[in-house]
């Protein structure tokens, strides 16, 4: 047999498709493999073991074991309606619950002058609880921190450093941080019941102070941060201040810009740059001093200093009896301006009646008014859209839910929702229990981020549960479905009824009320069935 004719070494293949042999030797492998059909063969054996080798050893994710690979689903549409209708479900989250809330707070004592006010705000908030939870919500917040730090630094790993360059150009960043010469040093902080910076102290850098009283009489060379009861700034912030109290009275002066949340805030100095507030009442008196601009959302503003540049205001009642060098934008529902006001720039007010301007005070055009009055009647179709909107929308996110949890909300509408009196009870002692913690977390500063989380969080599942109601009423009516699409059909025919019996006045809020609670519930006692299900299992397999 000649030489032409013999087969070629798998080993000579591999080196072949590595690209290792010799030029002369390779044009003769090439050659042979196109005359020999044994040999192609083996070729392409070898070529498709090789490139799966190499796809497998630069693959960026593990590859997970085919009994955990997810099922998939056709359910790209419904994650494309859920990008598309979120800012219609945010809206509706906004218009039906939380916005009555807010704008109902006044009426129930929430104003910062009523008796409620001086007991739940003034004392509960800032003379004890604080006090009583800080050290245990400190603790949580860490764990916290430290849970998520794990996880994140977990899946970073996993997706990213798997690889050694990556890992090595993260140590060298690292020790780059690490051994970087320290030039500025952590920021001086203070938790105390009472702070006082005395006069002729300077602190040489940022201060953070934490407590019921904080006076300034000093000088700090960087940033103010400050929450408490009362703030007195007499001495000199070289930085900027960022401040939360009850009342915040500036006498001294701030090189940078002043940023607070304060039920009473007072300028009598001088502020080198801008303000940003937002509170109850503010007042510029009339040895003040402002350089940048001032924008405000008050309840009641009184400018009796000069604003250089631009003013926006959103307040009840403004009034203004100084210059303003720029532009002014008011939104609220009276506007005054005195002889000594000035307006150098445009000026308009949206507001239910036209600016009072006295005769003497210097426009540098009139002001343009916009009435602003609330629509006490809405046209049917309007309504109607409303209507449609809304159902839409929970349509589309109790859809999502179905299809990306079908077991879960298969277990909850089947088991749990039938049982309405349970479910209910259940849902009523969760919601109120979330509640109590949501709003004793929120009462500390550490524990706020926490709380306006979990009041998110049980907002939003008390919106989400009503599909489970929603799914239960359509199978009364039309049945058991047997398919995907049927099952989408009655949570379409619930959602269609519970939306029909929330337009009625008085009844909606019932109805409101009632799906929520009973659907939280059923999905609050499918959890704890999941999770005995789940501690019952460990022992067995042990």
């Amino acid at each position: 047999m000649s030489e032409s004719a013999k087969h070629v070494e798998e080993l000579t293949i591999m080196r072949f498709l590595d690209g290792e042999l010799s030029q002369e030797r390779e044009q003769k492998t090439r050659e042979h493999l196109i005359r020999c059909a044994s040999c192609r063969a083996a070729h392409e054996a070898l070529k498709a073991e090789t490139e799966l080798l190499r796809a497998a050893i630069l693959e960026r994710e593990e590859a997970l074991p085919g009994h955990l690979r997810p099922r998939h689903a056709d359910v790209s549409w419904v994650l494309v309606a859920m990008i598309a209708f979120g800012t219609l479900a945010v809206s509706t989250l906004w218009t039906r619950y939380v916005q009555p809330i807010i704008e109902s707070m006044e009426s129930i004592g929430l104003d910062g002058t009523s008796v409620a006010t001086s007991l739940v705000i003034q004392g509960i908030l800032w003379e004890g609880w604080s006090d009583m939870f800080t050290d245990f919500f400190e603790g949580m917040a860490l764990f916290l921190v430290a849970v998520a730090a794990g996880c994140v630094l977990h899946w970073g790993w996993r997706r990213f450093l798997s690889s050694a360059a990556t890992l090595s150009l993260l140590l060298v960043a690292l020790s780059g941080v690490l051994t970087a010469p320290a030039s500025v040093q952590a920021a001086v902080i203070k938790h105390v019941e009472t702070y006082t910076l005395r006069e002729g102290e300077v602190i040489d850098n940022d201060l953070i102070v934490l407590g019921r009283r904080v006076v300034i009489k000093g000088t700090v060379t960087g940033d103010l941060i400050v929450c408490a009861v009362s703030v007195e700034i007499s001495g000199e912030v070289q930085g900027d201040v960022l401040g939360i109290a009850r009342r915040i009275e500036v006498t001294g002066s701030i090189n940078g810009s002043l940023r607070a949340g304060a039920q009473t805030l007072i300028i009598d100095g001088e502020v080198g740059r801008n303000i940003t507030a937002g509170g109850e009442v503010v007042r510029l008196r009339p040895g003040a001093t402002l350089r940048g601009s001032l924008i405000a959302g008050f309840r009641e503003v009184v400018l009796n200093a000069p604003v250089p540049r631009d003013l926006i205001l959103a307040a009840k009642t403004s009034q203004i009896d100084a210059r303003i060098g720029g532009s002014v934008l008011v939104f609220g529902e009276r506007l005054e301006v005195g002889p000594n006001g000035a307006i150098g720039g445009e000026a308009k007010f949206f507001g239910a009646k036209e600016p009072e301007v006295s005769a003497d005070a210097q426009l540098n055009s009139p002001f343009e008014f916009e009435k602003v009055e609330d629509d006490e009647e809405e046209s049917m179709t309007s309504r109607i859209w409303a209507l449609f909107g809304y159902w839409a929308a929970a349509f589309i996110l109790s859809a999502a839910i179905m299809l990306m949890t079908p077991e879960a909300t298969e277990g909850v509408v089947t088991r749990h929702v039938p049982d309405y009196g349970k479910s209910f009870l259940v849902g009523l002692i969760a919601s109120v229990v979330l509640f109590a913690f949501t709003f004793l977390v929120s009462v500390t500063l550490v524990g706020l981020p926490l709380g306006l989380t979990t009041a998110f969080v049980l907002t939003i599942g008390l919106y989400f549960s009503q599909a489970y109601v929603a799914a239960y009423i359509g199978r009364e009516i039309l049945g058991t479905p047997t398919s995907a699409g049927q099952a989408l059909g009655r949570v379409a025919l619930g959602l269609f009824l519970i939306y029909i019996a929330k337009s009625i006045p008085v009844v909606g809020s019932v109805v409101t009320m009632i799906a929520a609670l009973w659907g939280f519930g059923a999905l609050s006692l499918y959890v704890m069935d999941r999770r005995k299900q789940t501690e019952n299992a460990v022992p067995a397999e042990a």
